[in-house]
């Protein structure tokens, strides 16, 4: 069941990261260091997420 929702699952986190990491590109000027610090940890376990659901997809189609 879970295999149904996989590709919606990584497109969505995909936005996300896309979505926060470009409001950390273009706003990290302006935000406070808390918020900075925020942005940049959360893009980068978004963008860790992205790569293992790419990683497992790759691997379960061999």
């Amino acid at each position: 069941m879970l295999k149904k929702y996989a590709d919606k699952i990584m497109f969505w986190f995909f936005v996300a990261f896309l979505f926060v990491g470009g409001c950390t590109f273009n706003f990290y000027n302006t935000m406070n260091e808390t918020l900075r610090t925020i942005s940049l940890i959360t893009s980068i376990i978004l963008f860790l997420i992205v790569i293992v659901f790419m990683l497992v997809k790759k691997n379960k189609g061999k």
